[in-house]
C-alpha cells in the first residue's frame, strides 16, 4: 500500500478530497447529471428513480438531487433523449 501511495498519491487525494474517481471505476463516487438542453421533462427518469432523487415539473428540465442519489443508473437506462449522463 505504501508504494501505491507513493506512485499514485494524486489519485488518492482526488478520491479523498474531491470525491471523484479519475479512472471512472469507483461506482460509489459516480454522479449523475441531467442536461437541461436535452431534457424534455417526460418524467420517465423520475418515475424509475428508486429514491426520488430526480425532481422537476412535467415538460421542464429535471435535476438530480445528489444527496438522495444512490448511483443505481436506472435514470441513464430509461432516458430516451440521452439527457442523463454519468460522471466520475
Amino acid at each position: 500500500m505504501l508504494s501505491t501511495l507513493h506512485w499514485f498519491r494524486d489519485e488518492y487525494e482526488t478520491h479523498v478530497f474531491d470525491r471523484r474517481c479519475p479512472a471512472g471505476t469507483c461506482t460509489e463516487l459516480a454522479r449523475f447529471r441531467i442536461d437541461a438542453a436535452k431534457c424534455v421533462g417526460c418524467t420517465v427518469c423520475a418515475r424509475h428513480c428508486p429514491t426520488g432523487a430526480i425532481v422537476g415539473q412535467p415538460r421542464q428540465a429535471h435535476v438530480v438531487v445528489e444527496d438522495k442519489c444512490v448511483a443505481c443508473g436506472s435514470c441513464v437506462t430509461v432516458c430516451k433523449f440521452a439527457a442523463v449522463t454519468k460522471e466520475f
